[in-house]
């Protein structure tokens, strides 16, 4: 739901604000020009920084693998599952 530029956002102010949640907002809301009932949740910061610890990265690994596995009904296929 975020992009980028902001997650990137969210993870050096939680390192420079000493993990100051309510600052990290506030300094959002300004920086982004976005209303305080559009700001994410604290739990969103926290869940991106564990993210990013764990992984590295801050990107949407989820992206575009929503949904149900694609299937195709071809003759091979039929064949293994037979």
């Amino acid at each position: 739901m975020y992009s980028i530029e902001e997650h990137i956002f969210f993870i050096k102010s939680y390192y420079s604000s000493n993990q100051n949640l309510k600052h990290i907002l506030a300094e959002y809301g300004i920086t982004f020009n976005v209303k305080r009932n559009k700001w994410p949740s604290k739990n969103v910061i926290i869940r991106l920084v564990k993210k990013f610890e764990e992984t590295g990265s801050v990107h949407n690994n989820k992206k575009g693998k929503v949904g149900a596995k694609r299937t195709a009904r071809t003759p091979e296929n039929i064949a293994v599952a037979q």
